[in-house]
């Protein structure tokens, strides 16, 4: 019987971790790129310019309504700002693209599609043209920046809400292991969490995960570079609002003993965070409302 008692009390310490867009929520996020192959950014006319590093930051206004299985989410992008670090001789034109993408992006609407446990498996950009094949891949970019900015709320919850011996899987490939190129990314992944203790009115949970990859367009033509990625985060997750209060992730990426050529040190690397941004203007951090 006093087994039975004590079973009973840890089952009903642990939290039901359960994913709820319902209403709406206010995000700052930041975000950090390493591209050192670089990635390309076109102008609106006729500046372009190859970037290796690039710095994200957004406030977002997030809504959901239930859907099939998740949450259909529209996060208004109330502020965004652009920065990065070019190719020598591009830094000019690179900071008047970004500075142009700022000002397009700014007021238009990310739609996200959620899964009931917690998993974005849409995330795309409403309101920028796509006129024609350049501003279509205007477009491309300026979404595979938002993907990196929204990684850390990706955040695959347990199996009916309940952590068995506080640890589990998280099904699919995570954004944080999405690399950045309009080619999409193949190859496989996993992550694992772990629940950790209450702090600042959230739970814990910590992240680690692998993957070995490389982008569509290198599987299909059969002559692509693989990349071993690490990633790793810390969460703190309200159970009783079903969101993320606080996250931030680090990713690296490093090309494997067979993709090795001359030169190369790291392929890819991000570290991002988001915060729940309040009324006040105080934004959640590690340990709390900061």
């Amino acid at each position: 019987m006093l087994l039975l008692l004590s079973s009973l009390a840890v089952a009903a310490a642990a939290p039901v971790l359960v994913s709820d867009w319902g209403g709406t929520v206010r995000y700052h996020h930041e975000a950090l790129v390493s591209t050192p192959e670089s990635f390309l950014y076109l102008g609106v006319k006729n500046l372009d310019a190859r970037a290796v590093r690039h710095e994200i930051a957004l406030d977002t206004t997030c809504t959901g309504v239930p859907a099939s299985r998740g949450w259909n989410v529209e996060c208004t992008l109330d502020r965004v700002a652009l920065a990065g670090a070019a190719y020598p001789g591009d830094q000019d034109d690179l900071d008047a693209i970004l500075a142009e993408y700022g000002r397009l992006m700014t007021g238009q609407v990310v739609q996200l599609v959620v899964s009931d446990d917690g998993r974005i498996t849409t995330v795309d950009l409403e309101g920028v043209g796509k006129q024609d094949d350049r501003m279509a891949e205007i477009h491309e970019a300026q979404r595979q920046l938002l993907r990196r900015a929204f990684a850390p709320l990706d955040l695959g919850l347990p199996r009916k809400g309940v952590a068995k011996a506080r640890g589990w899987k998280q099904k699919g490939q995570p954004l944080m292991f999405e690399l950045m190129t309009a080619y999409g990314t193949a190859g496989g992944s996993t992550m694992g969490h772990e629940l950790g203790d209450e702090q600042g009115g959230g739970v814990v949970i910590t992240s680690f995960g692998r993957g070995n990859v490389g982008t569509g367009l290198d599987f299909e033509l059969g002559a692509g570079q693989m990349i071993n990625l690490i990633g790793a985060g810390t969460a703190r997750f309200s159970a009783d609002d079903g969101r993320v209060l606080w996250r931030e992730i680090t990713v690296t990426g490093e090309y494997t003993a067979q993709s090795i050529q001359v030169g190369d040190i790291t392929a890819y690397g991000l570290a991002a965070w988001v915060g729940v941004l309040h009324d006040d203007g105080t934004i959640e951090q590690q340990h709390g409302p900061g």
